[in-house]
């Protein structure tokens, strides 16, 4: 703001000054010298409005963004993923790990999944595992093959929003968010997990390493 503010009074200044030196001097110069002038000062105007017009961009995109919260929630959770040297989580807002996340039943819930880590991760919200080669790869029950949900992305700070989804997994990268919106009915009332089932070359999965969380529809 300030910055634009002094680039803009500067250059009303410099155009003032070439205009009064332009007035004054008039009489004593020819007309061709007259006219290099003039034509000078109109390119000086136009490099300013070019100036302004390009730290006015910038001021844009600094501006912080539009809220992304879906509309029409009645209630909504962040649930937050991650990565320590030693462990790997869902947590809550703040990075609170091991909580049990709540959400009514019948009501419209809004889930803010966002990945604070440096690594891609996953959700899935299902019940009881299905294993692969000894190996936990997903859930037998997957919740949003029984209710779908609406999903709101936003790639390059642009939204892109998906009405009515059914879908297993979504995969975020390092720094990117998701929201999904969704109503639960009475039947599907208990406990349920939110896991990460993304697998390492050499490693333990992420699932292995701690990436859960119990989802309670109340």
């Amino acid at each position: 703001m300030y910055f634009s503010k002094g680039i803009k009074r500067a250059g009303v200044l410099a155009v003032l000054g070439v205009s009064m030196a332009l007035v004054t001097a008039c009489s004593g110069v020819a007309q061709a010298d007259y006219d290099a002038v003039k034509q000078q000062l109109s390119t000086k105007e136009q490099e300013l409005t070019a100036t302004k017009q390009q730290v006015t961009s910038l001021q844009q995109q600094a501006k912080p963004a539009a809220p992304r919260e879906p509309k029409r929630l009645e209630a909504k959770i962040t649930v937050e993923m991650g990565e320590t040297p030693s462990d790997m989580f869902f947590a809550g807002a703040g990075g609170v790990k091991g909580q049990a996340f709540r959400v009514p039943a019948g009501k419209t819930v809004g889930f803010h999944f966002v990945n604070k880590g440096q690594k891609l991760h996953e959700f899935m919200i299902g019940r009881t595992l299905a294993m692969e080669k000894g190996m936990p790869h997903g859930y037998q029950s997957n919740i949003f093959e029984k209710v779908t949900a609406d999903v709101f992305a936003y790639p390059s700070g642009k939204l892109i929003e998906i009405g009515g989804a059914g879908f297993e997994e979504i995969e975020l990268d390092p720094g990117a968010d998701t929201w999904l919106r969704a109503k639960f009915p009475a039947e599907m009332k208990g406990e349920w997990e939110i896991g990460c089932f993304v697998q390492e070359p050499g490693q333990k999965g992420h699932y292995e390493q701690g990436m859960k969380a119990k989802l309670i529809i109340e």
